[in-house]
């Protein structure tokens, strides 16, 4: 107030005043909503990266999507003024004005799904969109005068193909293939060959109690799985009843292995074998101080680890001391039938008056970078290779009504005074470093678990006031079996918007007994 004094009392001395230093509040545009026609579902709208991603049925002309309606963000203009129908085929872009200027992109994502398979068919076609070519094959003791086609689309589901499928029998040559859609012509070369490998063990892929199988072989035939510890002599077969079939493709998943073990496996088709194919189980690597019994105080700060020795997890204490005491400190009520410590996190404003902001008590395994002015710089994730079915531990909640909003996300406004909701969740990636987490909102970068890196990952939020210990289970959703993890990201919140300074001053979220399982 007295640097204004001055500066209007020099203004009114006749001194020349032409530069404004008051800046304009940081209000963030974005969009609330976008609806096209065709859609599959809800678009996403990351904030994140500025980007909305619609998907889009396989019939809808990329260049010519309708526009339904859109909103925006309250005080928010945009540039330019979305047409009533938009050009998708590459990703348009807009710019959203506040007091600031906020570029966005709007992209299309559309899967059209192609299949060709014919009766007696040996695994699944080789369909190259690039060069339009299909290649199928069929056992040696099948005439390639003679084939069926049992399916094909090769466009959208709405297209039309000429010949028409089922008259096209002789495949001593390349059969050509007229598919047509909208005003697109598309020219097909399908090969249907003969071969000699009538089963093949395609993969195995290995986890520390299960394992993955594929194979190949001719459809509609009696197609399956034999394995067998390396050093064992007798063939263990896999119950039918566990093999999925997809035309000649077949797969299974077999289980009760023993970590760190070898083995071999292969697949039959009828009374023919695939070739024998080793491998190996990964150990059952547990988690570091699990129970959040090792502690030590270094200054404010509370850090989960013993003095002097390495640590797995984090918190946000480093942050939230630069302006008050930590948030996440060790507590003497444990599980029962656990002894030690648990971890005690809870969400306080720190600062003075209304000097300060909402920390979100937090635990995840990581580290603490720095602290960029009032905002964090994080770490997410620990060196870790194998693979995990799930986490369990036990818990307790308070959630107290959402007492702070930032505008740093308008979306979040209108949850003040709702129940605030603890955060947890677990990701196995596989990129070359961690993930760098930032909170400041004009450089903000927050974990995305749809990011490509994700192999595998599982939730859980709860509102609920749990007062009792209570088991948790994150049961992980693996997106691929053949990808091995770098790093483990589990993290802990006691406010689930924590990161956008959102929650309940005095929400407290405390954990004990943690486990990986692996069967």
């Amino acid at each position: 107030m007295k640097r204004l004094l001055v500066y209007l009392s020099v203004c009114f001395l006749g001194i020349s005043c032409i530069k404004n230093d008051i800046p304009y509040p940081t209000i963030l545009g974005g969009f609330k909503s976008f609806t096209v026609e065709g859609q599959k579902e809800n678009p996403e709208i990351n904030t994140e990266t500025q980007t909305v991603t619609i998907h889009l049925l396989d019939t809808v002309d990329l260049t010519q999507v309708k526009l339904i309606s859109y909103q925006l963000t309250d005080s928010t203009s945009i540039t330019p003024a979305p047409e009533e129908y938009l050009n998708l085929s590459s990703p348009l872009t807009f710019v959203l004005s506040t007091y600031q200027d906020y570029t966005w992109q709007v992209k299309a994502e559309q899967v059209i799904e192609r299949k060709f398979t014919v009766k007696d068919q040996i695994g699944q076609s080789k369909i190259d969109t690039n060069t339009r070519s299909v290649l199928a094959f069929v056992p040696e003791n099948v005439s390639i005068r003679n084939i069926t086609i049992e399916e094909i689309q090769l466009g959208p589901s709405n297209s039309k193909i000429s010949p028409e499928p089922s008259t096209v029998k002789d495949f001593t040559i390349p059969q050509i293939f007229t598919v047509t859609y909208r005003n697109i012509t598309e020219t097909w070369k399908v090969i249907v060959m003969q071969t000699e490998e009538l089963v093949t063990t395609e993969a195995a892929d290995a986890f520390v109690t299960i394992a993955f199988l594929k194979g190949l072989g001719q459809s509609g035939a009696d197609n399956g799985f034999e394995y067998k510890k390396t050093s064992e002599t007798e063939w263990k077969k896999v119950d039918p009843s566990l093999i999925s079939h997809e035309g000649g493709s077949f797969a299974a998943k077999i289980t009760g292995l023993e970590p760190e073990s070898s083995y071999v496996c292969r697949a039959y088709s009828g009374s023919s074998y695939g070739s024998e194919l080793p491998f190996t189980t990964e150990p059952a690597t547990p988690l570091e101080n699990p129970s959040f019994d090792d502690w030590y105080q270094d200054g404010k700060v509370w850090c989960p680890w013993a003095q002097g020795s390495s640590s797995f997890w984090d918190t946000g204490n480093k942050g939230a001391t630069t302006l008050g005491e930590s948030n996440t400190t060790p507590s003497s009520e444990v599980a029962p039938g656990a002894s030690g410590h648990s971890a005690l996190l809870t969400t306080k404003f720190v600062g003075i008056g209304s000097l300060g902001k909402l920390a979100a008590g937090n635990m995840f395994a990581g580290e603490y970078v720095k602290t960029d002015g009032t905002n964090g710089i994080l770490n997410f994730g620990r060196p870790y290779t194998s693979r995990p079915l799930r986490l369990k531990g036990m818990f307790k909640y308070k959630s107290v009504s959402i007492s702070h909003t930032s505008s740093s996300n308008p979306d979040l406004s209108t949850l003040k005074g709702q129940p605030d909701t603890c955060a947890m969740y677990i990701a196995l990636i596989d990129s070359e470093a961690p993930v760098e987490i930032r909170t400041k909102p004009s450089v903000r970068n927050l974990f995305n678990p749809k990011d490509p890196s994700v192999i595998a990952y599982a939730e859980y939020y709860t509102a609920e006031n749990v007062t009792s210990w209570k088991e948790f289970t994150l049961e992980l959703d693996y997106r691929a079996t053949n990808r091995k993890p770098t790093y483990m990201v589990i993290v802990f919140s006691a406010s689930k918007y924590g990161d956008y300074f959102t929650g309940g001053n005095g929400s407290i979220l405390q954990l004990d007994e943690l486990e990986l399982e692996f069967e």
